[in-house]
């Protein structure tokens, strides 16, 4: 899951991987870096370090060869403020 991911509106969103599993980060948006716990299969929900941001499901997207090759996101609430438009961003595996 690792890798950078380009939405061409917002910009990159990188998943690394650390000694305690996986890490978010929206470069452009520096308080919009935390952790990614496993949900199921593919997904894992975002909890930002700063609470203030609304967690987020991360659903990784395979092509036919089984690779990683784009992420979707939504807010884990419903009633989510509308400015937490993750489902608007069409994040691509950088190549």
């Amino acid at each position: 899951y690792a890798g950078t991911y380009v939405d061409p509106w917002y910009g990159n969103v990188v998943v690394g991987a650390d000694a305690k599993g996986l890490t978010i980060d929206f470069t452009t948006t520096p308080k919009m870096k935390g952790r990614l716990e496993h949900y199921q299969y593919d997904s894992f929900v975002a909890r930002f370090d700063d609470k203030g941001i609304e967690p987020a499901y991360v659903s990784f997207g395979l092509d036919a060869q089984g690779q990683v090759d784009q992420v979707k996101m939504k807010p884990v609430s419903p009633t989510a403020d509308f400015s937490f438009d993750y489902q608007d961003l069409d994040l691509k595996r950088a190549r």
